[in-house]
């Protein structure tokens, strides 16, 4: 068969591959995270800052976190009773979180707290709920003093080469002292399987604190399209610790979704008076041009950059290309830390590495460079 053949029967197949999940797909899934229904209940994780399952027997309901801080609706239904008692587990959780009820149409559950076996993992058994009623839980810290400073670690790009040591990444980031959590922009595996993601949360184990991030190019777009909110929840998500808005954008197409354009201008609205750190995959802009590590429309790049500047966003954080940068978007300080593991730029001397972001309620402080030995 001549080339041009063989071109022709290729690209239908290239094309079909490509459209598995798509960035306008992986939006409308989002909002499909932290909703689940069964016999006796329906439960709603506000923002679907969280993913919800019921484990097998029935008497278990999972949570996995992406935000220091959520709430959770719940119904019960009047039929079938809820279980005595209810265990409810969330993992990735702040190590200082706690579980209650701030809402209730009937008396107030019972809440009997389990020993953890995990630093980032909270149990509780729930007894007392009612049929026919409805709840408001909530799940975080009691008292977040929102004036205190605090230290977020920032890294991306683990990807298949970094997966294999990432707990000497881990180790450090709980050596380092005080880090309230990590932050990601994407690129955790090579093809974004549920194998990988599985051998990714079995190695999170060994880190003690949260890990919060969104999705990278080699994340999404390979076939598993529904791996990786079954695993980890929304692609894009926002939530304000401390008086300061994290706001995740899945730009793992080079592009922005029209529908996640629309939830960032809300976010962006309602933080108008707060420290605001946006976190995306893909930069807008390329800091080293010539490599095309960007959007793909110059057009859209510059005005996702406006909507930033207008917002008087404190700080943008990218994954993508795996080395370090610190550069600028207009008015907003931006890094790239794509130092988990994945092949590194040659000669550039950076090799694997994170950042510490110093954050008050008033700025970001600091930003330091570790490197990992």
């Amino acid at each position: 068969m001549n080339l041009p053949k063989l071109l022709l029967l290729l690209i239908p197949i290239f094309f079909l591959s490509s459209c598995l999940n798509d960035y306008d797909k992986r939006a409308r899934l989002d909002l499909k995270v932290g909703i689940l229904e069964n016999e006796w209940s329906s439960w709603q994780v506000v923002a679907g800052l969280a993913q919800i399952k019921e484990d097998s027997d029935k008497n278990t309901i999972t949570l996995w976190a992406q935000a220091p801080a959520f709430e959770i609706e719940l119904k019960t239904g009047s039929i079938q009773t809820a279980p005595t008692p209810l265990q409810l587990i969330c993992h990735n959780c702040l190590a200082t979180s706690q579980l209650k009820f701030i809402s209730t149409s009937d008396s107030t559950p019972l809440i009997d707290q389990i020993p953890r076996t995990a630093p980032t993992e909270k149990q509780w058994n729930i007894t007392n709920l009612q049929p026919d009623s409805q709840y408001v839980l909530q799940i975080g810290e009691t008292q977040t003093g929102s004036e205190l400073a605090y230290k977020v670690a920032f890294f991306s790009d683990i990807q298949k080469e970094g997966m294999q040591n990432v707990e000497d990444i881990f180790e450090n980031i709980n050596n380092y002292g005080d880090i309230k959590f990590v932050i990601s922009a994407g690129d955790i595996t090579h093809r974004g399987t549920s194998e990988e993601i599985e051998v990714f949360k079995e190695k999170l184990k060994t880190l003690e604190v949260p890990f919060y991030t969104t999705s990278g190019n080699h994340d999404v777009g390979w076939g598993e399209e529904l791996a990786w909110q079954k695993y980890f929840g929304r692609n894009s998500f926002n939530f304000i610790y401390r008086n300061t808005a994290f706001s995740f954008v899945d730009s793992a197409d080079a592009t922005v979704a029209p529908k996640v354009y629309s939830w960032l201008d809300k976010w962006l609205e309602q933080s108008l008076d707060r420290v605001h750190i946006f976190i995306a995959h893909i930069s807008p802009l390329d800091p080293v041009s010539s490599r095309q590590g960007s959007f793909s429309s110059r057009l859209e790049a510059h005005k996702l950059i406006g909507k930033l500047e207008r917002a008087k966003v404190d700080l943008a954080l990218f994954g993508h290309i795996h080395s370090y940068y610190s550069y600028s978007l207009g008015t907003i300080p931006a890094y790239i830390s794509g130092g988990g593991g994945g092949n590194e730029e040659k000669l550039d001397g950076i090799s694997r590495h994170y950042l510490v972001l110093n954050i008050n309620s008033q700025q970001v402080k600091g930003i330091e460079l570790v490197r990992i030995p």
